[in-house]
This record gives C-alpha cells, sequence and structure tokens, in this order.
C-alpha cells in the first residue's frame, strides 16, 4: 500500500490563519450568545401544563415592562396585539391574533419581585410555539 498525506490536516499557515478569525469574532460571539444563553436557560426552567396549555416561567422585572416588551416585540412576528386588561393588584392579560386568527394569551401576574409569565398559543396551548414567541420578545427587549 502507497502512504498517502491525510487532507484533514490543515497547513500551519491555514491554522494560523483559522486562529486569528477565530480570536477576532469571539467578542461579538460573546455579546450575542449571552442573551441567547439568558433565553435558554429561561425557556428550560419554563414549565407546560399539558391539560390547560399554559406555558409559564418566572421572571425577574415589572409586569407593566414586561407587557411594554410583548407590545412591542410581538408584532414583528406576526401578533398583533387585539385587547389588553389591566388589574391594579398587578395583573396584565394580553391578547395577540396571529396568523390564521390563532389566538396568543400572556399572562402576567407579579409576585414580590418576580413576575409570573404564563403564555398559551391556540385553542389547547402549543408548549414549542409558546415558548419561541417569549424567546423572541425576551432576546429583543
Amino acid at each position: 500500500m502507497k502512504a498517502t498525506k491525510l487532507n484533514r490536516i490543515p497547513s500551519l499557515s491555514q491554522f494560523l490563519l483559522g486562529f486569528a478569525i477565530a480570536t477576532a469574532l469571539i467578542p461579538v460571539a460573546v455579546q450575542g450568545a449571552r442573551t441567547d444563553e439568558q433565553a435558554l436557560k429561561l425557556v428550560q426552567t419554563s414549565k407546560f401544563n399539558p391539560v390547560t396549555g399554559n406555558w409559564d416561567v418566572r421572571q425577574k422585572g415589572d409586569p407593566a415592562e414586561i407587557s411594554k416588551a410583548f407590545k412591542k416585540n410581538l408584532p414583528n412576528v406576526d401578533y398583533y396585539l387585539v385587547e389588553e386588561k389591566t388589574n391594579g393588584s398587578g395583573r396584565i392579560t394580553l391578547t395577540f391574533r396571529g396568523e390564521g386568527d390563532q389566538r396568543a394569551i400572556v399572562k402576567l401576574k407579579r409576585y414580590n419581585e418576580e413576575t409570573n409569565v404564563r403564555v398559551r398559543v391556540g385553542i389547547v396551548g402549543s408548549e414549542a410555539k409558546s415558548s419561541q414567541l417569549f424567546a423572541y420578545v425576551f432576546k429583543n427587549s
């Protein structure tokens, strides 16, 4: 058998070029990854109730600020605010309508320093879509 070079082993110049590019991109990647990582952590700590279809997560912050973030960011993913109800005791309910007249309900309830965010998409609830909407709002607010 004839001995051949492995084509997968990069030359020193290719290695140095790759190292230089990776080193230059690290600060950019770390900045973007922080919000993705935080959003992923929150999504992983959430709870989905298959009976009620509600997706719940606790987040630090005021319900009014979180409400503003949902109102600002959900139109970017084709969900538009239809109704908003506010209770003086720190409860806010937002109703959005999306593609195919699909309803998304966001309920915010204040607990001491945290706010319980409850999202339900559709008639029976969709864990995947609810978590996607929350992650999108969290990353872009």
